[in-house]
């Protein structure tokens, strides 16, 4: 039945539509209806009931699906666009017009869902509830957990006796400061712009991360950290810079290899170690304050870290 005179070509198909562009629809039921040859480019769907209803190549870019039931919903030969990057040049929906942007999920219930026989590479999961999860009926959790167990049994540990240490270094007060402002952004820095003023600076392969033992560390708002060059001698500091020795004495040294997470050396100990109660608990990095700076500054890069705590 033709529901209007009004006729337009489809830039995309060729094809003469009956041309309903901007017209309101509402309280119709189309039950048991067939449509082809549909062009819905920014139409809007409101308070649908699509129950048993099927879907044949449909072209979805730039969809936004909100508030949607879908139990017992099939997707099937779902493809990406056949490019390397976007183009948006053309008119949207028209050849020559591609989008190849992610996929997203937001806020959305899949629980039970079932992927079969899917491309899921570069799929990336922020911030989701994977209890139950699994891959070729493993759990997901398991298998991190397996994972974790093998990488932590590549950290090393042992006592070592280290020899007294000079360091220039700059001090920030209070974890709030610390991790959430720029102190340590700025600090790398700056320590990478002025090293040439500091000739006593024995190796500039290596930074150093400080912390004093005391009593202060267990709270948030006096606990600090420095970040600091080993030098020979304290001739030459620069402004807002101050001089500390670390004691020569016995050293729990635990290493971090470029694949294991930082935080979970300090979940290594000896029962049989007993930490003293002064002096300084420092990271060693392997890397240069240039490099340091890199990573700071949102470079993806593998470092290497030796944790020592001094012991009695």
């Amino acid at each position: 039945m033709e529901r209007t005179t009004k006729k337009m070509i489809d830039r995309k198909s060729g094809f003469e539509l009956g041309d309903h562009r901007n017209e309101k629809f509402g309280m119709i039921s189309f039950q048991g209806s067939e449509f082809g040859g549909i062009d819905m480019r920014n139409t809007s769907f409101g308070h649908v009931n699509f129950v048993q209803s099927k879907w044949e190549h449909i072209y979805f870019s730039n969809v936004h699906i909100n508030m949607i039931q879908m139990g017992g919903t099939i997707f099937e030969n779902v493809i990406r666009p056949n490019a390397n990057e976007s183009q948006l040049l053309e008119e949207p929906g028209t050849e020559g017009w591609v989008n190849v942007e992610p996929v997203v999920f937001k806020t959305s219930d899949l629980s039970t869902a079932v992927f079969d026989s899917c491309n899921l590479s570069e799929v990336e999961l922020k911030n989701c509830n994977i209890d139950g999860l699994k891959i070729d009926g493993i759990l997901i959790k398991d298998l991190i957990e397996k994972h974790k167990n093998v990488l932590m049994s590549t950290i090393t540990s042992k006592v070592e006796q280290k020899d007294e240490v000079k360091i220039i270094a700059k001090k920030c007060v209070g974890l709030k400061n610390i991790f959430e402002g720029s102190f340590v952004k700025d600090t790398s820095q700056e320590l990478a712009k002025i090293s040439e003023e500091i000739p006593s600076w024995i190796n500039r392969r290596v930074h150093y991360g400080i912390a004093p033992v005391s009593k202060l560390q267990d709270n948030p708002e006096t606990h600090s950290y420095l970040i600091g060059i080993e030098v020979s001698d304290f001739t030459q500091v620069p402004d807002g810079y101050e001089c500390l020795t670390i004691p020569s004495g016995k050293y729990a040294v635990i290493h971090k290899s470029p694949t294991i997470n930082p935080g979970d050396v300090y979940g290594v100990w000896n029962k049989e170690w007993i930490k003293s109660d002064e002096g300084y608990t420092y990271e060693y990095f392997y890397e240069s304050i240039e490099d340091y700076s890199k990573r700071t500054n949102g470079e993806d890069k593998d470092f290497e870290m030796d944790l020592c705590i001094p012991l009695k």
